[in-house]
């Protein structure tokens, strides 16, 4: 078993207590956090939902984690396996016929969150 928000990793750790041991010994394991996942919907100055729409992705401290994501026939995509933590998207290309909106949309993975938000 593990806590709330980290994923179990049955491994073994293997370790060895020599005959007639007489110091303590020590041994470092981490569990991963339980990733998170995020959707993004695309829609027009009516409502409409935009397929074609190209997203980047980018932690909080400007690094590029993903390009080319692109919504689907309903506007959406989704990315999945994220860490918690801030994150923000970018639109990199619009949907034919329409203006390019660059404007970052930030977002958080929050530690072992259970619903979606």
């Amino acid at each position: 078993a593990t806590l709330p928000g980290y994923e179990l990793n049955p491994t073994p750790i293997p370790f060895d207590i020599g005959l007639g041991e007489t110091t303590v010994g020590e041994l470092s394991f981490v569990n991963e956090f339980t990733p998170g996942s995020v959707g993004l919907t695309k829609v027009g100055q009516d409502g409409e939902t935009l397929e074609g729409a190209v997203f980047s992705l980018f932690d909080a401290e400007g690094n590029e984690l993903d390009t080319g994501l692109t919504t689907d026939e309903e506007g959406q995509l989704v990315v999945e396996d994220l860490a918690p933590g801030h994150y923000y998207f970018v639109e990199t290309e619009a949907p034919f016929g329409y203006e390019l909106d660059d404007t970052p949309l930030e977002f958080e993975i929050v530690f072992n969150q259970e619903t979606q938000l």
